[in-house]
């Protein structure tokens, strides 16, 4: 009778590892393509160039935007540029 449940428990645990792999593989990749806006800031996150996928942090009260990309070798999240909006667009 011992030898039957450990049979079960083992083809159960067999049959959840399988879903887990197939549920791992058929999920879809992430995109960066959001935008939170608040009264003071906007997040956006979208492609920077050879970079890879970066967030832009917005700051509407000192008009200042900073671009954080990912960086693979380290596994953080480094600042690439921070610069006033003013600059970006000249007044004509």
């Amino acid at each position: 009778m011992r030898f039957d449940k450990q049979i079960i428990t083992i083809v159960g645990l067999l049959l959840m590892a399988g879903a887990l792999m197939l549920a791992n593989f058929s999920s879809p990749a992430a995109k960066a393509d959001n935008v939170i806006k608040d009264q003071n800031y906007q997040l956006i996150t979208c492609q920077a160039g050879a970079l890879g996928q970066g967030l832009y942090i917005m700051d509407e009260r000192s008009g200042y935007v900073g671009v954080f990309v990912f960086d693979p070798n380290r596994q953080i999240v480094v600042p690439r540029a921070f610069m006033n909006m003013a600059g970006l667009f000249p007044q004509r």
